[in-house]
């Protein structure tokens, strides 16, 4: 782990350097183990972007056993400001179904909960190509539904649309949360 850091509603962001081999498109996931957590237990997590320094972003939510664990020992290294060094190994990554929607004119995309972390690297990746005048996006609308029930993890996601809609070039998304 290169990095973590304390995201609102128990959720760390987490940086692992990408082996060479590893290639990978928004929305792709991949399972983590890490001896420090669990010896046998592998966990699943969206990718959510990858970094200039070819680092991928996990975001971690602690929502069972071995998501707490992890968020509660980087929480304590934070607190006696000391570092982990967590020895993750990786699976994956496993694919996503994100280029169809890159060839769409009009997408609609369904999330519930935590789960919109997946839609949320795809959107991301949406919003950069369109910064970038990729002719890769033929998208013109995309309407976004997420049915979330703990308002907290709301925060996170709130702010995230803030920042890919931050330029005016960026007019596509019509967001609706209930």
């Amino acid at each position: 782990m290169i990095s973590s850091k304390l995201l609102p509603s128990e959720t760390l962001e987490i940086k692992l350097q990408i082996p060479e081999k590893i290639k990978f498109t928004p929305g792709d996931y991949l399972y983590l183990n890490s001896r420090e957590i669990s010896y046998l237990e592998w966990h699943p997590f969206n990718i959510i972007r990858q970094t200039s320094n070819d680092e991928i972003v996990l975001h971690i939510k602690a929502s069972d056993s071995w998501t707490k664990k992890i968020y509660k020992m980087v929480i304590n290294s934070f607190k006696n400001q000391t570092q982990i060094d967590f020895d993750f190994r990786i699976d994956g990554p496993y694919g996503s179904s994100s280029k169809k929607i890159l060839n769409a004119e009009h997408a609609i995309l369904i999330g519930g909960g935590h789960g919109i972390s997946k839609i949320a690297s795809i959107l991301q990746d949406i919003a950069m190509k369109i910064r970038n005048n990729s002719q890769e996006v033929f998208l013109k609308k995309i309407n976004l539904f997420w049915l979330i029930e703990d308002e907290a993890y709301f925060e996170w996601f709130t702010k995230f649309l803030d920042e890919i809609e931050s330029e005016e070039k960026i007019n596509i998304f019509n967001f609706n949360i209930y």
